[in-house]
C-alpha cells in the first residue's frame, strides 16, 4: 500500500523548487497588482496561478499553496486575499487573456509569457 499524505506534507510550500517558487511568486504579484483594477484580469491571475500548481502536482490543495505561500511572500496577504475571483467562460478566459498579453502584463518573465499563452490555448477548449 502506497504512502499517504496529510495535505499539509504533501503540499508544503517549501516543497518547491526555485523555479516554482519564481514563477509563483510572479502570478501573485500579477495577482496582487490587479486588486481594485480589474476583476476578470484577477481571475485570470488567479486561475493561472492554480493551473500552473495543478501542473506542478499541487492540484488537490492549490489554493491553500497560495494561500500559505502569499502569507509569506507579502506582508499584507490577508487585505490582498479579500478581493474575490470571479467565474467565466471559456472565450471570456480567452479574450481577456489576450488583452492581457496585449498589454505587456505577463511579461515578468518568458516562462509566465509561456504559461499566459499556453492558459489561452487551453480556454478555448472550456
Amino acid at each position: 500500500m502506497g504512502k499517504t499524505n496529510k495535505p499539509d506534507e504533501k503540499y508544503d510550500v517549501k516543497e518547491m523548487d526555485d523555479q516554482t517558487r519564481k514563477i509563483l511568486k510572479q502570478l501573485l504579484q500579477i495577482f496582487a497588482d490587479l486588486c481594485g483594477l480589474s476583476l476578470g484580469y484577477r481571475t485570470v491571475a488567479w486561475d493561472m496561478a492554480c493551473i500552473f500548481l495543478s501542473d506542478k502536482g499541487f492540484g488537490d490543495w492549490p489554493t491553500k499553496v497560495i494561500e500559505k505561500y502569499g502569507s509569506e511572500m507579502f506582508p499584507h496577504w490577508q487585505d490582498i486575499a479579500e478581493f474575490d475571483v470571479d467565474m467565466m467562460s471559456g472565450a471570456e478566459y480567452k479574450r481577456i487573456t489576450q488583452m492581457m498579453i496585449n498589454e505587456g502584463i505577463f511579461s515578468a518573465s518568458d516562462e509566465v509569457f509561456e504559461l499566459a499563452n499556453q492558459f489561452m490555448l487551453k480556454s478555448a477548449e472550456w
